[in-house]
């Protein structure tokens, strides 16, 4: 309890594993480098709360009575802004130096996920929140593996919070996740996005389409598409123009019911009449039955019954 007390743990986000398809040479999900803001308000001097609040405001666009709010409050840390490039943090480091401001306001370094091709494979790959943890498709599925080990920034404080500076700080660097190679060729998948939407439009299909593409020798899935795809750098983003344009009169259910179709990955989830891939089953019944055999050219013989039957022109039709 003492030590809990009387230390102030920051935390350093690890860098996610990147994502390749199969080639191992495309990157279809990255993490760059970005900035992160919080402050410590009881070691900023009373007299310069409002000049720190209004360059937090105008260095990092962020509403001004706000962050007063949060620089003025008696507690240890307050979060002020994530996801900072590094240009700007550079701007905000330049002002603290120039205006003598030494504690209470830290930069520190954390990740933002990047999308290097937007839609591509969309509904597959899934995407982040703004905690770097996987919310949907394979960014979700695999979260522990690319999500690594957070670090942290510790520091000894008093009983008010405030920075012993004597002690300095102990830093606990985070563990970047482990990479991913998945078997979707992004060349592949390409091509085949494209032609599912041609086809789509094409055929005037309301209610999108799927498409999948398989090594049959080795069951790998070199393709997996649904249409319409959404942009993973964007995911609450809407895709479609007459939604989109109505979206505010929309309920809270109605917002999330029609985000979860559009990120859902159809070819997984959807349920499809089998169709003609349903004959496979009818000529394996028929080859273990000893109706018909490998070698027969439209013919059948059974062995239950005579050639007169009917049991051979039954089974044509099936076939």
């Amino acid at each position: 309890m003492a030590y809990a007390q009387h230390t102030l743990d920051r935390k350093i986000n690890p860098k996610r594993g990147t994502i390749y398809d199969a080639t191992g040479k495309k990157v279809l999900a990255v993490s760059g480098t970005v900035r992160s803001v919080t402050v410590n308000p009881v070691n900023i001097k009373n007299e310069d709360k409002e000049r720190v609040a209004k360059a937090l405001s105008d260095i990092l666009g962020i509403d001004y009575e706000k962050t007063l709010n949060r620089v003025s409050k008696r507690t240890s840390i307050e979060n002020i802004a994530t996801k900072i490039d590094e240009e700007t943090a550079d701007k905000l480091m330049t002002w603290l130096e120039e205006n003598g401001i030494t504690t209470g306001v830290n930069i520190d370094e954390d990740t933002k996920r990047y999308y290097p091709y937007n839609s591509l494979a969309s509904q597959v790959i899934g995407f982040c929140g703004s905690d770097n943890q996987g919310l949907d498709g394979i960014e979700s599925l695999y979260d522990d593996e690319l999500k690594g080990k957070t670090g942290k920034i510790i520091k000894i404080t008093d009983a008010k919070g405030k920075t012993l500076l004597k002690e300095g700080e102990d830093y606990e660097s985070g563990i970047d996740g482990n990479d991913l190679i998945l078997t979707i060729d992004a060349t592949i998948q390409g091509i085949a996005e494209k032609y599912l939407e041609e086809a789509c439009i094409d055929n005037k299909c309301t209610d999108g389409g799927s498409i999948i593409i398989m090594n049959p020798n080795t069951g790998d899935i070199l393709a997996m598409a649904g249409y319409p795809n959404y942009n993973l750098n964007t995911p609450f983003e809407v895709n479609n123009d007459e939604i989109k344009s109505n979206w505010n009169n929309l309920s809270q259910e109605e917002k999330t019911k029609y985000l979860q179709q559009m990120w859902r990955n159809r070819p997984i989830s959807d349920a499809y009449e089998p169709g003609s891939t349903f004959k496979l089953i009818t000529s394996s019944a028929a080859l273990e039955e000893g109706i018909t055999d490998t070698d027969n050219k439209g013919e059948f013989n059974c062995s239950r019954f005579n050639r007169n039957c009917g049991c051979s022109n039954k089974m044509l039709e099936i076939l």
